[in-house]
């Protein structure tokens, strides 16, 4: 499913969505405080202003535009009744890893990047993995600067950007997404952050 592109169902123009997210955004209130999210409406505008200067500068089609978020991975469906402290690591369920998925405003999908918490990858972990994502292990168990440069390069690779033909990926305010190797490896092929 991840080696070929993914069209979604329903198909929007780029500017519609952005257009349609500032709507919602600017008559919705927040459910949870700010500090709970460590957002505040200021946050949100300055968000939407950077996009829309970005995209006036660029010109991005629909297709050239990524979100990359990283989430968690379980091997437990459904959490069945735990007895344990609240706070408790064994409360937590089997969790055994995470993703980094990547999907475009057009519905395309990159090949995910799985993060296994070890030292040492080894090959059975990967055993019916999607085709063509990377599988890397990190003693932590999260992204590092070096992981995610080379999620970078396989991005890079996969969506054929370059420094004539940019693509804008969107990502979260991890301090991994902006280690100067990432930096400038996105500026010389087409890669605006």
């Amino acid at each position: 499913m991840y080696g070929i592109i993914v069209q979604w169902h329903r198909r929007t123009g780029y500017r519609d969505s952005l257009k349609g997210i500032q709507n919602q955004f600017a008559h919705q209130k927040l459910q949870a405080s700010p500090e709970q999210l460590h957002l505040t409406d200021t946050m949100l505008v300055c968000f939407f202003d950077n996009l829309s200067s970005v995209d006036d500068r660029y010109q991005f089609n629909i297709s050239d535009v990524y979100n990359v978020d990283e989430t968690g991975l379980t091997t437990v469906q459904k959490q069945s009744k735990i007895v344990a402290k609240k706070r408790n690591q064994a409360s937590r369920g089997n969790n055994f890893g995470r993703t980094g998925t990547t999907i475009s405003t057009a519905g395309n999908s990159v090949p995910p990047m799985l993060i296994f918490p070890r030292k040492k990858f080894q090959q059975f972990m990967i055993a019916n993995a999607p085709p063509g994502c990377i599988e890397v292990a990190s003693p932590c168990g999260w992204i590092t600067d070096e992981l995610f440069l080379q999620f970078i390069k396989q991005f890079a690779a996969f969506t054929r950007c370059t420094a004539d033909k940019p693509v804008l990926l969107l990502l979260d305010n991890n301090e991994s997404h902006l280690s100067i190797a990432v930096l400038n490896y996105c500026k010389a092929n087409g890669i605006v952050l």
